[in-house]
């Protein structure tokens, strides 16, 4: 592992050479990259170290932290799936502490890429010595990821088991599965229940006595979205969507609703009632125009709802 970065040394102890990284700004990447060529014969590999944290804060996402980086590739340096799961720790240790890890070798791979990161912390000092990689029997390696992969499926079905029962349980009085899809009832703040503040391109807009949704393109190109997932409860086989939407831009959905219904397609195509409008202040559609309802179903895929395909520069959508 070549030094000479920024935030990388090979400090000195005593007569002990370790590898440091040292994040001296919030926010940057910290790394140093190493590539391992595994014999073909090797089907499960150990890897151990000594690691040394201090005045580690991490950075603005939970994974933003001090880790190895681990990925295969194979003899053209093409990525190969089943690469590790990176070992990783967000907090100060007390001195060295040993660290050891098995994985299995996947199919075709015959590099094993290793990187130690400090990943966009906001401070801290990632400190390694010690690093071995060897081979190791694959037998036990194999059963305990089978065992790992069980009893994440179990508590992934259980997971789901729980929202379902939720979903069934919270659905609305005409079967409703999205609460407060017209954005009338109060939540804290002031804004709808279940749906809270907005920033950047989306906001909350009033007329009269009606809320809804705007969502503005600022820029041409620039994608404008609002995400949200709807537990679905495991009995009914079939759900509708109805809504209608005042567009600026494309078709979005004003009272957005998800009902106990026939069909449900990996995407719901949105409903048409529309106006739009270019950025120029061109007239495209005006008004709140139609209402339609769809449903969809896992067995076939659903029709499109007859958005409005055409591209405009940019613009404002109202749901």
């Amino acid at each position: 592992m070549a030094g000479g970065k920024d935030g990388v040394s090979y400090p000195v102890e005593g007569t002990n050479r370790y590898l440091r990284l040292a994040s001296s700004k919030p926010d940057e990447m910290v790394m140093i990259y190493r590539q391992v060529r595994i014999p073909a014969t090797v089907k499960a590999v150990e890897m151990s170290w000594k690691q040394r944290t201090s005045e580690l804060k991490k950075g603005k996402q939970p994974w933003f932290d001090a880790r190895i980086m681990l990925q295969w590739k194979d003899a053209a340096g093409e990525k190969v799936a089943g690469s590790p799961a990176a070992p990783s720790t967000n907090k100060n240790s007390d001195g060295w502490v040993e660290k050891q890890i098995k994985f299995m070798v996947p199919e075709g791979a015959v590099i094993l890429e290793m990187m130690p990161t400090l990943f966009r912390v906001t401070t801290g000092t990632f400190e390694l010595d010690d690093i071995v990689l060897k081979e190791t029997d694959p037998a036990p390696v194999k059963a305990e990821a089978k065992a790992r992969e069980d009893a994440l499926a179990e508590k992934v079905k259980k997971n789901a088991e729980k929202r379902q029962a939720a979903a069934a349980a919270n659905a609305g009085p005409e079967g409703e599965l999205i609460a407060n899809g017209d954005f009338q009832t109060d939540g804290k703040g002031g804004f709808p229940d279940k749906w809270g503040a907005l920033k950047d391109d989306l906001s909350w807009q009033q007329e009269s006595d009606n809320r809804f949704l705007r969502l503005a393109s600022p820029a041409p190109g620039k994608m404008v979205l609002l995400y949200r997932t709807v537990d679905l409860p495991r009995t009914p086989k079939r759900w509708s969507s109805s809504g209608r939407s005042e567009s600026l831009i494309s078709n979005a959905a004003k009272k957005i609703t998800m009902t106990r219904g026939s069909c449900l397609s990996g995407l719901m195509p949105p409903d048409t009632r529309s106006r739009s409008t270019l950025a120029g202040g061109g007239v495209k559609k005006h008004g709140w125009l139609g209402r339609k309802e769809q449903e969809f179903s896992g067995a076939r895929r659903c029709p499109d709802a007859g958005a409005d395909a055409d591209a405009v520069p940019g613009g404002v959508g109202h749901v």
